[in-house]
């Protein structure tokens, strides 16, 4: 392989996770799968496929919430946490807007607390599943606003499915989102 080659190959790894930094939802699964795919050296096909695995277990989780919130209809209700009951007043696959304590509040997917993210989650995908452990520490990581506040509590989580998850390196996974987010 060329130096060229693998130079640019290396400017397409660095896109790549530079849309995983930035939370580009809809660009970085696609983006990392077309790295998969390219011809390149053993090192950064390693990378190509850790960064693929970051994006694909990241928008699985981010999918649950949308898949959560289909699960909901207006007038139900759920314990947001244990002993506190709320009130689905709208909810669409983008938003929801809940009631508690006669206050009604509006959440877009992205701006919903990371418990309020839990719950609905857990919806539509068994949270003791290692793929939605990993899903949910990476989505905690890419998220712009919880990404310092999870940082170390993420990089447990993934220690936690060391080994656990089919067809992934997991170590490789754990190298890769440290490089990525220790800031």
């Amino acid at each position: 392989m060329t130096a060229e080659r693998v130079a640019a190959n290396q400017a397409k790894i660095e896109a790549v996770q530079q849309l995983i930094r930035t939370a580009d939802w809809d660009q970085m699964k696609p983006a990392a799968e077309a790295l998969t795919k390219l011809d390149l050296d053993a090192e950064q096909s390693k990378r190509a496929s850790a960064l693929y695995d970051i994006a694909d277990l990241a928008t699985f989780y981010r999918g649950a919430i949308g898949r959560g919130l289909a699960t909901l209809n207006t007038g139900s209700t759920f314990d947001y946490v244990e002993g506190l009951p709320v009130i689905v007043v709208e909810v669409s696959p983008e938003m929801l807007a809940i009631q508690f304590n006669k206050r009604t509040r509006s959440f877009t997917v992205d701006d919903m607390p990371p418990r309020l993210t839990e719950k609905i989650t857990s919806f539509a995908l068994s949270p003791e599943r290692p793929d939605a452990i990993a899903g949910q520490a990476l989505y905690r990581l890419i998220h712009p606003k919880w990404r310092v506040e999870y940082r170390d509590d993420t990089f447990a989580q993934l220690a936690a499915i060391d080994g656990q998850l089919e067809q992934v390196d997991t170590a490789m996974l754990q190298q890769v989102a440290k490089e990525l987010f220790s800031e």
